[in-house]
């Protein structure tokens, strides 16, 4: 495998997991129960990821997997993200503090 393929598959698993990972981080940053320092580092998170995303995007918009481009972005950005907030929900479901 040259180098080109290794990235390739590099940025199609971590452009999901960085999509997922804003979704999750951000719907976490807006929980009234959230201190500031969480919101601070849920920020700094959120500014990673976004890196992470941009690089991994512009990467595969050079070589894309998917054809067409539009459906490859529709899933490894946009379906990620929607599972990034169906994991929040769950967890918030699971392991929230009951409402009074």
């Amino acid at each position: 495998m040259n180098m080109q393929g290794f990235l390739n598959w590099i940025s199609i698993g971590a452009l999901p997991l960085a999509s997922a990972s804003i979704a999750f981080v951000a719907l976490l940053m807006l929980d009234h129960n959230a201190s500031e320092s969480s919101r601070r580092d849920g920020a700094r998170a959120i500014i990673i990821t976004g890196v992470i995303a941009l690089v991994c995007s512009l990467y595969l918009a050079g070589a894309p997997v998917i054809q067409p481009m539009w459906l490859q972005y529709l899933i490894l950005i946009g379906g990620a993200f929607c599972v990034g907030i169906l994991i929040h929900l769950l967890v918030s479901r699971l392991f929230g503090r009951p409402s009074e």
